[in-house]
């Protein structure tokens, strides 16, 4: 099944929107939110060990099972924190 590239990006989204809603409030290790780092912020290391994370996860589903939405389940996590990650602290353009 192909879908557009439009398509993927709101599957992406609603990702982040399920992101936000389980951590966007608070800080990593449950911490309060202060005026330096807002709610839901983590640094661009804490997004590297998740997205590895997740893609350990990805490469133990994907030697083990055969069921590619479990697959795509993860992918879409990992994009989603891709983002997340950017929105955060800046997305350099490809020149």
């Amino acid at each position: 099944m192909i879908i557009t590239r439009k398509e993927v990006y709101e599957v992406i989204d609603t990702e982040r929107d399920y992101q936000d809603s389980r951590w966007g409030s608070t800080l990593s290790g449950n911490r309060s939110p202060t005026k330096s780092q807002p709610a839901g912020s983590r640094t661009v290391d804490e997004f590297s060990l998740y997205i590895v994370g997740y893609a350990h996860k990805l490469l133990d589903n994907a030697s083990t099972f055969a069921v590619t939405k479990d697959k795509l389940d993860i992918i879409r996590k990992i994009a989603a924190l891709c983002v997340v990650c950017m929105e955060q602290h800046g997305a350099p353009e490809r020149k």
